[in-house]
């Protein structure tokens, strides 16, 4: 799920990435507080994947990329 929805924007590829974050290396997403490991209510990632802002929201709601609800309750479940 992160790599075919996250990873365009903050993956591997520093030409497509669009932000500071990047989700494929752990320790970085860690740090920057996208992933707390056992603590999904404070996750950033979490956070951003159930916000109904569009500021906020990620997938942001102008991409093509979209997570179902039970895709998103994985995710939340993967971090707690």
């Amino acid at each position: 799920m992160l790599s075919d929805n996250g990873f365009p924007s903050h993956g591997p590829d520093a030409g497509k990435r669009t932000g500071e974050l990047r989700l494929d290396v752990r320790e970085a997403a860690v740090e920057k507080q996208a992933f707390i490991p056992g603590n999904a209510r404070e996750s950033e990632l979490v956070r951003r994947i159930y916000s109904a802002d569009p500021e906020e929201q990620m997938p942001p709601p102008e991409s093509p990329k979209k997570l179902t609800p039970a895709q998103r309750d994985l995710l939340r479940r993967w971090v707690a």
